[in-house]
Order: structure tokens, then sequence, then C-alpha cells
């Protein structure tokens, strides 16, 4: 079998996971299933962590031999730990056989809504829940412009049969318009529309669909956020940050040229303060002015990846934007490694209160010799 080497990102210091040859000047400490741990630096012994409790019950370790040992151990299994579930989450580590694509177990199915469906239509947006299976349309063009609102529920053709219903949202409306935006938040169950355009002027108004997917009265609501609103445009694109509640948007079109700009919209369901906007400053690039482009959003990196578009000529590159939200990298694995290195010097300090280190071999069993009670001059024992 090869052996597979995964790197903990401390020199000297990998696990592996199977057989192999060990390199010089270091030694190993078995893990689980065949784990071996690969250390730098003089030998400690070879053994595996349950010989280790065993020998603690012989009488010749001292409890100043096992505090240390264990800390040792401990200290060991929290890196190993850690560089295995780090491997994992970066696709570095053994893992199944991925998938093979089966191309026949692929199939379209027309679906057929038991109600009327709204009218045809094209350039409008949609947004989806998959809790509750339902689309959510907005706008777009059928014979003139539109601004209604439709649900299609068991929008997936599971569990139940799909139905259309068009919601009736009380509260002022937005105008109708096509090329505009929308995201939504499960949790609140909005929908954040921003932008497009009618037949006269392109726009910047930033609307709020309570309830959106009719599973309760929807509202709609227009906002007036702080700072100063990006240009008014269309053909744009928008994608949402649910943990931060935040909407970004990038490019589009004015009434005279295609965009770049790359605007931050905090707040933007208004459950978590005031809404606000601001303009973004990414360095590198940036990438040409477009339009009718598409953007998609990882909320785990931060990053947003747009694609294509129209920017004379039409566009077939890809862009990354990194802290696509504004907000640094709530780096996770950075913060677990700081607070392990923390937990590994305290585990260390603790061991080495314990006494000097003992070599971690079995030692002879041998009967104590008590030594002879002595007096002080004034006779106390």
């Amino acid at each position: 079998m090869a052996q597979e080497r995964v790197r903990t990102g401390i020199e000297g210091l990998d696990v592996l996971l199977n057989d192999g040859p060990v390199p010089k000047r270091s030694h190993v400490v078995a893990g689980p299933r065949g784990t071996r741990v690969v250390i730098p630096g003089p030998a400690l012994g070879s053994w595996s962590a349950d010989r280790l409790i065993r020998a603690r019950t012989k009488r010749g370790s001292t409890a100043a031999a096992w505090r240390h040992e264990a800390m040792v151990l401990a200290l060991i299994a929290v890196i190993v730990a850690a560089s295995v579930a780090s491997a994992f989450m970066s696709g570095n580590g053994p893992a199944a056989s991925p998938p093979q694509d089966r191309p026949l177990a692929s199939a379209w199915s027309d679906v057929f809504p038991l109600t009327e469906p709204p009218a045809g239509r094209y350039d409008h947006t949609a947004v989806y829940n998959p809790a509750s299976n339902r689309m959510v349309v907005f706008g777009g063009k059928e014979s003139a412009l539109t601004n209604s609102v439709w649900v299609l529920r068991n929008a997936t053709g599971l569990g139940g049969a799909p139905s259309w219903m068009q919601l009736a949202p009380t509260g002022s409306v937005p105008a109708a318009r096509i090329g505009h935006s929308a995201v939504y938040d499960a949790a609140s169950e909005r929908m954040v529309l921003f932008g497009g355009r009618d037949w006269s002027a392109r726009m910047n108004d930033t609307w709020i669909l309570r309830n959106a997917t009719g599973q309760g009265p929807p509202s709609w609501t227009q906002l007036s956020p702080a700072g100063s609103p990006p240009a008014a445009r269309a053909t744009h694109s928008a994608v949402y940050d649910a943990s931060s509640d935040r909407m970004i948007v990038y490019g589009g079109s004015d009434d005279v040229a295609s965009m770049d700009d790359t605007w931050v919209l905090r707040n933007a369901t208004a459950l978590g303060g005031a809404p606000a906007w601001v303009e973004l400053a990414p360095s590198g690039g940036p990438p040409l002015a477009r339009i009718s482009h598409t953007a998609v959003y990882n909320p785990a990196t931060n990053r947003m990846v747009v694609f294509g578009g129209q920017a004379s000529p039409f566009r077939n590159d890809v862009w990354v934007l990194s802290e696509a939200n504004g907000l640094p990298i709530p780096f996770v694995p950075r913060i677990v490694a700081i607070a392990l290195t923390v937990v590994a010097m305290g585990l260390l300090a603790l061991g080495t209160q314990g006494g000097p280190s003992h070599r971690l071999l079995p030692r002879r069993e041998s009967k104590a010799v008590a030594a002879p009670a002595t007096h002080d001059t004034a006779g106390h024992r």
C-alpha cells in the first residue's frame, strides 16, 4: 500500500496514513487505525497511547512521569486532530473516490402546475427557499413591463403537485421593471430588490418584500439606506451573504456606459440595524466594465465569482473577488489554530510542572526498601 502523508504545517511533523519509511532523526507514536505521528528529534519511545495508559498502573512509573508524558501525548493528539481535520476540510486528506458522472441518470422533465401560470416573461428575477420548496418570481417583461410577484409551490416537483399563486403584497409597490436584481434571506423570509430599469430610465431604489414566499401576509417596504447610493443601473449582478446580512452589487450599466464598481449594502434586510451603502475599493484588476454577467458567492470563503457578460465584445473570463462583503474573512481555522496553540502551551506547562521527564519504557518491578527512622537532636522523629 502506498504511503500517504498529511502535512501539518509544522516542519518535520507529519501524519503517515499507512506504512512507509520514517525520516531520519525522527520517531513515531502509533495512532488509531494504523496512523503514525512522525515527530522530529530524539525518540520518546515507540509506545502507543493504550500501552502508555496500561503503563500508568505499573509501580515503577511515577506520577510525575505519567503526568508529563500524558501531556506530551495529549499535545500530539491535538496536533494530529487539527491536522487531519484541516486536511479533510481542504480536500487534501484521504477520502472516498468522488462519484462518477452518470450522463444517463440526469433527465429533464416538464412540470405542469395545477393552477394558471403567470404570463410568459423574460428579464425577471427568481429566488428560492429550499425549506419550503418555493420559488418567487418578480418583474420582467410580459407584453409590457410588470411588477407582479408569483410563487411556485412544490417547485421541484417533490412533496406535492406544483402550483402557482400570485401574491398581492400590501404597502407601496415597486415600479414595473427589467434588468433588476433580487436576493433572498431564508431565515427572515425577505427578498431584497435593487435597481433595474423601465423604458425611460435606470433605477437605484432598494425594496424589501416581507414573507416573500407567501407563507405569511406579504408586504413591500422601500428602504432609505444611509450613505451615498450606487449610481442608477440595470443588468448588474447581486449576491447575498446571510451571515453578515450584506448584499454585494457589481457592474451593470447606467444611461451612458457599463460600470465596474462594487457596492455593499449593510443590514440588507433591515433587521440587524439601519441599512447603509458602502463602495468597495478592491486591489488588483479590475475586470472590464460589463453588463448581463453572472455572479455567485461562497459564504465560507467570502468570495464572489463573476463570469462572462457583455463588455465589447462578449466575455468568457472569470474573476474572483476576495473579502467580497467588505469584511475580513472570519477565518475559523486560524482561530482554531490560535486556540490550539494556547492549549498546547498550557499542556506543556502542566507537563513541565510534573517534574523531569522519564523515558517511556516499562521499568522492572523492584521491592521498596524502607529507610531507618532518624531522630533529630530534640528527639523528634
